[in-house]
């Protein structure tokens, strides 16, 4: 299972910047390389001493374990652009066939003319 940790880099300008850290590292969903980190563009601020700066670290970094819990759920569902190996070199017209099969009790007959459409299309 993977991991998402919430963690803070020194920056600039008496500043940290907020980034998500993967641990296995995962396939980036633009470029398929194995990543481990992601910048969220949040910045807080260093030894806040105003109490306005104050409460915007503390809204920044609840913002940034809002952003951590969704990219965790993401994984788990397998919905943040990942594939395995498997679904990539599997054969859509299977799957789909799969898929039909398991509409017997709706609208099978559909999926049926799709898949057949599906077939002569692919030849």
């Amino acid at each position: 299972m993977t991991k998402v940790t919430l963690r803070k880099k020194d920056i600039s300008g008496n500043r940290q910047s907020l980034y998500l850290d993967y641990y296995p590292p995962i396939a980036n969903p633009d470029t398929g390389k194995p990543t481990r980190r992601e910048f969220l563009g949040l910045y807080l601020y260093n030894n806040a001493k105003k109490a306005i700066e104050k409460q915007e670290n503390k809204d920044t970094e609840a913002i940034a374990e809002n952003i951590r819990a969704k990219r965790l759920l993401e994984i788990q569902n397998r919905q943040f652009g990942f594939l395995s190996k498997d679904k990539l070199n599997a054969n859509f017209i299977e799957y789909f066939k799969a898929l039909a099969e398991k509409r017997k009790a709706s609208n099978h007959d559909n999926w049926i003319s799709a898949y057949h459409h599906l077939i002569t299309y692919t030849l």
